[in-house]
């Protein structure tokens, strides 16, 4: 039987979150190893640019119904605040960025009093937003944020895994795990095994897949994108968030990248089409590609140690625009893993007890 050397970590999946994580705690001086199952790093961004958001894709009503006015506010200002630091870290890393900002736009004209109400709570709050009413978008209302940010994660991922203490060991999938005599875990993948102190899932769909504490507190989520050609002479280029925050329109240099989510296929593709239609008619289509994430009822990420296997850790369910709470996450998961604490906002007992 094959074996490789200790590590202190085992990070499995080398998407935004697992560089983000391999990286702070390389950091800390601890030897980590980060395991992808696929040829490339980048996870299911990586084939296309990122948006990162002020707050969350739904208005700021629909969070404070499904939270409660306190914890909505928290949540947008701890987007808020990762929205600096991400800028910080993306000029750190030599990674380029644009401060495009977006708008999301309402979804019908029933929801105009749903956005108003929702950029005056905003305002009053300090929230830098505004609303715009434009014929450019079917005399639809929107609310604009303009410090939102656009960049491509896999150029993050790339350098964040470009570190003395890491090793990236691409096209080694995971299989199984189990305990050692010496209490260390060891990790069976592509034929052998790798043993560390400590293991965390970083890994997307794949945690839907196996058994872990995750997988009744998650589901699939599909999401479609189109790549065309984008209309250069077009005099405002910001993102678009629509349909309920389930589809982003993104414009970058010649390209624009539809993409839109959900659990149904069908419907996926069939609102796709005729969004795209409306956007940019005639345009030529490049590109079409699916992947698969795993998503949370709440669209709010967990973070939490398995309590049948000390030591083995999870970060997941990041929504598709989940780059708005990546740094908070990962703070959440480094807390729990070098001191022990619980995290505050996106434990697994929140789920476990709705």
């Amino acid at each position: 039987m094959a074996t490789s050397g200790a590590y202190d970590v085992i990070v499995v999946g080398a998407g935004l979150t697992g560089a983000l994580i391999a990286s702070t705690l390389a950091a800390e001086g601890l030897q980590v190893v980060v395991l992808e199952a696929a040829d490339a790093t980048g996870g299911a961004l990586r084939r296309q640019p990122g948006l990162a958001l002020l707050g969350t894709p739904s208005l700021f009503t629909d969070a404070v119904t499904q939270l409660g006015e306190a914890q909505a506010r928290a949540l947008w200002e701890l987007t808020s605040n990762n929205l600096v630091r991400l800028e910080i870290l993306l000029d750190q890393n030599g990674v380029a960025m644009e401060k495009l900002g977006s708008l999301r736009l309402a979804a019908t004209p029933d929801q105009t009093s749903a956005f108003r109400e929702s950029v005056s709570a905003l305002s009053t709050l300090g929230f830098n937003v505004s609303l715009e009413d434009d014929s450019r978008y079917g005399d639809l209302v929107a609310m604009s944020s303009p410090d939102d940010l656009v960049f491509v994660p896999r150029n993050l991922v790339s350098n964040l895994l470009d570190h003395e203490n890491i090793i990236l060991e691409l096209n080694t999938e995971v299989h199984t795990i189990k305990r050692r005599a010496d209490d260390s875990i060891a990790v069976w993948a592509y034929q052998r095994y790798l043993w560390a102190d400590k293991v965390v899932y970083a890994n997307g769909i794949h945690a839907i897949r196996q058994s872990s504490p995750l997988a009744s507190h998650l589901h699939s989520t599909c999401i479609h994108t189109i790549v065309f050609d984008s209309d250069e002479t077009e005099d405002d280029s910001r993102p678009l968030i629509l349909d309920n925050g389930q589809m982003c329109f993104l414009p970058r240099q010649d390209l624009a990248y539809l993409t839109r989510w959900g659990r149904d296929e069908e419907e996926n593709l069939r609102h796709l089409s005729a969004v795209a239609g409306q956007l940019s008619p005639g345009a030529l289509v490049r590109e079409r590609f699916t992947t698969r994430i795993a998503s949370t009822n709440d669209s709010l990420p967990i973070v939490c140690e398995s309590e049948a296997e000390p030591g083995v850790f999870y970060i997941n369910g990041l929504a598709p625009l989940g780059l708005n709470l990546a740094l908070t996450v990962t703070d959440e998961l480094t807390a729990l893993v070098l001191e022990g604490e619980r995290p505050s906002l996106f434990g697994l007992d929140r789920l476990s007890a709705a």
